[in-house]
């Protein structure tokens, strides 16, 4: 058996509480660092953040909905399922999105104004979101 494939078998062994838990981190860690940004930068103190407001402003949505849908869920176990499959969904969205915007980079160049960008984070969030699918829907 291939590594991947007892990996897989490994983490098909994890209960839903796992995931939901790892989502919840997820959606903390980038409600804290894109709402941060986007606080300053409605507060008129950064404007170099203005082009990237609708992207935060959404960014934001989906971290929101990654709390709360992760801790009620945490807390009410028949909604587990239900909410690991939405957030499977928000996710794969969301790294599509990701993807877009890379190549757009990539094409036509990065912004100029305190722009980091990390292809292996990118490359991990895009492989969970399809782990997730694969988990929840097949």
């Amino acid at each position: 058996m291939s590594r991947l494939r007892y990996f897989l078998n490994w983490l098909d062994g994890r209960p839903d509480r796992v995931f939901l838990g790892i989502d919840l981190a997820f959606g903390l860690l980038v409600g804290l660092a894109h709402g941060g940004a986007l606080l300053v930068e409605r507060l008129g103190k950064a404007p170099q953040f203005r082009s990237f407001a609708p992207a935060l402003v959404a960014s934001v949505a989906c971290a929101l909905y990654l709390v709360v849908s992760g801790a009620v869920a945490l807390l009410s176990p028949g909604l587990r399922s239900q909410a690991l499959k939405s957030q499977a969904a928000l996710l794969s969205i969301y790294s599509l999105f990701g993807m877009a915007l890379s190549a757009y980079w990539v094409c036509f160049g990065i912004p100029a104004s305190g722009f980091g960008w990390t292809p292996g984070f990118l490359s991990a969030f895009c492989a969970y979101p399809a782990y997730l699918l694969r988990r929840c829907f097949v």
